[in-house]
């Protein structure tokens, strides 16, 4: 068993054996495919799942064309030939003249260019994304592998003609990854997904992790995995929970440990924690899904965005208030100048974007919330006065009822201009969807005016204190390192 087998639980260890039965691969490849599936690739636990995606969106489009399995070619074509027809995309947008073309090769080799950044190809890497698709299909008994071969049916099918198509199914995929990984790797998942997080707290007390922790975590020259602060803050968030997940099971089996003062604050912790969210039935994506591919717009989609960053950072972002705050505004600021990098083209000067002029302040951000607070609720209100349920309090039905009308009848959007018999389906669809949307937001303003004690002019003054720390960093990250670094 390798090293980072040590912490997976016996059925994976023996379903990852079953990937090789015909004994045709070495130690060192089977050690590289558990490796990408536990820990990803550079500083990406993702990374090999878009790369996945983007493949098969690409071998999708070939295949359009010329036959083949939907979104299993990655499986059962040999690395080799893939390779070659990666070269000959690359040669067919140079010739096309493409300005951002999806496959690039050049004297230094063969590049994906993903949404979430280059990855340089090889007969290897290919293979082993080949294996990790074959693993994410037979897991847990073959329990995932319709939703597997229906994410990446839909990939292929789509191509690239979506931007939003390599984005969809890497995060699916990337998903039911981690869903396997916390079932099965349990204490192990930290211990072999997060050992430099580990090696940083160890320094603080009591594995404290608070807003300075994400924030000098980032900036602690011994971090060369997590490269955005985007990154930095969702590796904590499921940090927090493995930990979580680890005291908890340690002190249900261990009896001894039940005073350990750890433990107990923990176990505390999560009892009285009062921004605590109940896990959600269904997956932030599909919720957002619900909303933003329903008949009805009734939201922009810059607040479809925002719902889904809400929804996406859960109780760990309610906890960790400014950490988000921070997320909101500088994150955009940071993806910018990568976008600018990679492309070379930016509207905005790097030395002028790294001074993070751009970022929205603290205030503008909680106004948002509440504006975003008060749109799900009015539309949770014109659900809810849809409804042809009777009610105990026939009076208060009615006012609710009348609100909600009101609401609807006010609206000036095209796609509410029908009858209440139409448009009563199409609400209850996402009626679920909207409570969860409203009560997000109301809990996200709730906390983050507590943060500072609805004092304005503090608020302000912590943005332009963090202002100062991001422009130094970006400073220091874009303008005074070397690009090869980065």
């Amino acid at each position: 068993m390798s090293n980072t087998q040590y912490f997976w639980s016996e059925r994976a260890r023996l379903e990852f054996a079953a990937l090789f039965d015909d004994g045709s691969h070495s130690a060192s490849f089977k050690e590289a495919v558990a490796t990408a599936f536990a820990k990803g690739w550079g500083s990406n636990r993702d990374k090999p799942f878009w790369a996945m995606s983007m493949l098969v969106a690409i071998l999708g489009e070939q295949a359009s064309t010329g036959g083949g399995d939907e979104g299993l070619d990655l499986v059962w074509t040999p690395a080799e030939q893939i390779i070659a027809q990666m070269h000959e995309v690359a040669q067919d947008q140079e010739n096309q003249g493409r300005d951002n073309p999806t496959v690039v090769a050049n004297a230094d080799g063969l590049f994906l260019n993903m949404p979430e950044g280059r990855l340089k190809l090889s007969i290897m890497r290919v293979a082993i994304l080949g294996k990790l698709a074959e693993f994410l299909l037979a897991c847990n008994e073959f329990s995932y592998s319709s939703e597997v071969m229906e994410t990446l049916a839909q990939v292929a099918t789509k191509g690239m003609s979506e931007p939003s198509n390599i984005k969809d199914g890497g995060r699916a995929l990337a998903r039911i990854a981690y869903k396997y990984r916390a079932e099965h790797f349990r204490d192990g998942h930290s211990a072999s997904s997060f050992s430099i997080i580990k090696t940083y707290l160890a320094k603080r007390d009591n594995f404290l992790i608070d807003d300075d922790a994400l924030f000098a975590f980032w900036v602690w020259p011994q971090n060369s995995h997590y490269k955005t602060y985007q990154a930095v803050y969702f590796a904590f968030t499921d940090f927090e929970d493995a930990l979580k997940e680890a005291r908890i099971i340690q002190a249900s089996t261990t009896t001894i440990e039940l005073d350990d003062p750890v433990i107990a604050g923990e176990l505390a912790k999560l009892d009285e924690d009062m921004y605590a969210v109940v896990q959600e039935e269904l997956p932030v994506k599909e919720r957002i899904k619900l909303i933003n591919e329903s008949d009805l717009k009734l939201f922009k989609q810059k607040e479809i965005a925002l719902l889904e960053r809400l929804l996406e950072c859960g109780s760990f972002g309610l906890t960790h208030g400014l950490s988000s705050l921070r997320l909101f505004s500088f994150h955009a600021i940071q993806s910018g100048i990568s976008n600018g990098l990679r492309t070379g083209r930016s509207k905005v000067p790097l030395e002028q974007r790294v001074l993070c002029h751009e970022a929205r302040n603290y205030g503008e951000m909680l106004n948002e919330i509440t504006a975003l607070k008060t749109k799900s609720q009015d539309w949770l209100k014109v659900a809810l006065a849809l409804r042809s349920t009777n009610k105990e309090n026939e009076e208060t039905q009615a006012a609710m009822q009348q609100e909600g009308l009101l609401i609807l009848k006010r609206s000036r959007s095209n796609s509410l201009s029908r009858e209440h018999d139409e448009l009563r389906p199409l609400f209850a669809d996402m009626e679920e969807s909207l409570i969860k949307c409203a009560q997000q937001t109301g809990l996200y303003e709730q906390r983050l005016q507590a943060l500072f004690d609805k004092d304005e002019d503090h608020r302000m003054e912590q943005f332009e204190q963090d202002k100062v720390l991001f422009a130094a960093e970006f400073k220091r990250r874009y303008l005074e390192t070397d690009m090869d670094e980065i």
